[in-house]
């Protein structure tokens, strides 16, 4: 898979492939389906950067979740961990994320801690075990981490963009489009390469960080600049649109 390949579309794509492939892998090939997803998350900077966040967003419960799971206090950790998952979705999906993160260290531990977890008494009973991990751990952690790639929004120009905030960002540069071509008698511009470019933007900001899209944007629009009147026009536009897309964090804009 290449780089150009690890965009949203792609990401959610496969994310869904290895779901299915953990759902239906049985108690044999569970471990190994585990590993694979865990390892196409973290080897991704899209899905990377989300883990990361969701950890950062809920770091107390994560590190009390993890001392559990660090010193094999399962007991524990049924009695004081577990009934919070019926508190928020969040809850559950850092304790699915604690759980996944935590298994897949080591070859040795998924079976024995799904079924001692989840199994309670009825240890030899891998179907009802796996059931109760399907329901406590991997489908609130899926949820809410695609919450992180498909609605999280924020200001940080070191972040992704998620879905929600890729149609805002089509939507805010459609509009662009319209005032660049309104105002073309008096900008004089190459609007048609403009336009080209600006519809490119739409498909590299699906992979980038929110810095890097921005700044390609400046970049396509600034390079057809030739006079002063027109730098001060294009710069007012600039400054309302970028900011309105996550954009005002970074100080090339705070500089114009």
């Amino acid at each position: 898979m290449t780089e150009k390949e690890f965009d949203l579309d792609k990401i959610m794509e496969v994310s869904d492939g290895h779901i299915d492939d953990i759902l239906y892998s049985g108690r044999r090939h569970l471990h190994t389906k585990l590993m694979q997803f865990w390892s196409f998350l973290n080897s991704n900077p899209i899905t990377k950067h989300a883990l990361q966040a969701l950890e950062k967003d809920n770091q107390d419960f994560v590190d009390q979740i993890d001392n559990y799971f660090k010193n094999d206090r399962f007991p524990l950790l049924k009695n004081n961990i577990l009934y919070k998952l019926e508190e928020s979705i969040i809850n559950g999906g850092v304790f699915g994320y604690c759980f996944l993160k935590n298994v897949t260290i080591t070859s040795e531990r998924t079976q024995p801690e799904i079924e001692e977890i989840f199994g309670w008494e009825k240890v030899s009973n891998y179907d009802e075990a796996f059931e109760s991990f399907e329901n406590m751990v991997l489908n609130p952690f899926y949820r809410v981490f695609k919450w992180y790639i498909e609605e999280r929004q924020t200001d940080n120009s070191e972040d992704y963009f998620s879905v929600s905030e890729l149609q805002k960002l089509n939507n805010k540069i459609d509009d662009l489009k319209d005032e660049i071509s309104s105002m073309y008698n008096y900008l004089n511009l190459g609007q048609e390469i403009i336009f080209e470019e600006l519809e490119e933007i739409k498909e590299i900001a699906k992979s980038q960080k929110k810095k890097y899209v921005i700044r390609i944007i400046i970049g396509s629009l600034l390079s057809y600049v030739t006079s002063s009147d027109q730098f001060h026009i294009l710069m007012g536009k600039l400054k309302d649109f970028l900011s309105s897309i996550g954009g005002k964090s970074i100080s090339i804009i705070e500089n114009m």
